[in-house]
């Protein structure tokens, strides 16, 4: 169950889906209450129902959330991903410092994971912390396990941090080489048109906000934006 569940957690697409991996991993933990990956992940459905403002009574969730993240960090604390259940439900109470903490503790357990990397990078960026969020995007690059989605991450923060520091014309700079490698990721073309925009290119502008919407879902346009 919890293999299943963790495969369509990442499938989800509406709450029912989302409610189905729920229960699937409700199953799971039933039948071995001290698997903490499971228990991590059902904390996850938690924050992704909140997140999409899919929840009935989001105060009661985000308590329940809160008091899983916890039970989950204290019955599994060297499971990196009950850390990263905990991170994301404090990120969604906006309580940023402690979630650096946390940030900090999954580097720790697991150096070489883009994934953890990149959540302390957000978090970094989020606090205006430009300069930490840019050196953490360069260890991401710089990974042993050099794989495409790893360097991807680390480019898109990379140009974001220099993008928060006025180095408009650096973050360009990556965030082409990020399209180059991957066109199909929607938000770099977004910081593209920005950049464009603000130096006055106005036609490579649109044509950079052309490429956000033609990724962007339906119903998106220039005008709402």
């Amino acid at each position: 169950n919890t293999l299943r569940a963790i495969e369509a957690y990442g499938k989800y697409r509406t709450r029912d889906d989302l409610l189905r991996v729920r229960g699937w991993l409700e199953q799971a933990l039933q039948q071995e209450p001290g698997c903490g990956e499971a228990r991590a992940q059902h904390v996850m459905t938690h924050v992704s129902e909140l997140g999409n403002r899919w929840s009935a009574d989001p105060k009661a969730q985000m308590e329940l959330a809160d008091r899983l993240s916890r039970q989950a960090v204290a019955e599994s604390p060297l499971q990196p991903l009950t850390h990263l259940a905990r991170l994301q439900v404090l990120r969604l109470q906006r309580h940023i410092d402690a979630a650096l903490e946390e940030a900090a503790t999954l580097t720790r357990l697991d150096p070489s994971n883009s994934l953890f990397m990149g959540r302390l990078a957000a978090l970094q960026y989020d606090v205006g912390d430009a300069p930490g969020a840019l050196a953490t995007a360069r260890k991401i690059q710089r990974l042993p396990s050099g794989t495409l989605a790893a360097l991807q991450q680390g480019l898109l923060y990379e140009g974001m941090a220099h993008f928060s520091m006025g180095e408009e014309q650096q973050s360009a700079a990556v965030l082409r080489r990020l399209v180059a490698l991957n066109p199909r990721s929607s938000f770099p073309w977004l910081m593209l048109a920005s950049i464009e925009a603000l130096h006055g290119r106005d036609p490579e502008a649109t044509a950079a906000l052309q490429s956000y919407l033609a990724l962007s879902p339906p119903g998106q346009s220039i005008k709402r934006l």
